[in-house]
């Protein structure tokens, strides 16, 4: 039955390298699409989604040069933490309910798999 299994998941993981060969230089390609998209279709999001990026990038360079390994859970912290404010004033604006930190957790992984989707982060 293990041995089934096993194929089972073989398969699929074939199946799924296939996919991303394709779906990858997709993805990439529409990257410029993205940074258009964003501010069309959410414009209200657009400046802290480009906030998110900015500190993304900083604290991963800055983990980078120092040296870092594993630092994905402060780095984070750092980023939401950052960002939590201007979310909240934003919010505010806009007349919603503003974000928790959890909430702003799961928005800074979105920027981040952007960014590592499309070659951006390592």
């Amino acid at each position: 039955m293990t041995n089934k299994f096993v194929s089972v998941l073989d398969k699929i993981c074939h199946i799924g390298k296939d996919i991303f060969k394709v779906a990858v230089p997709v993805i990439e390609a529409a990257e410029p699409v993205l940074d258009i998209a964003i501010p069309i279709f959410v414009p209200s999001l657009a400046p802290l989604w480009s906030m998110a990026e900015s500190f993304v990038k900083t604290y991963e360079s800055a983990a980078s040069a120092a040296g870092a390994t594993k630092a994905g859970p402060q780095k984070m912290a750092l980023v939401v933490a950052a960002l939590l404010p201007q979310a909240i004033t934003d919010a505010q604006k806009l007349g919603i309910l503003p974000p928790t930190s959890a909430q702003m957790q799961v928005f800074v992984q979105g920027v981040v798999d952007q960014l590592k989707a499309f070659g951006a982060l390592a």
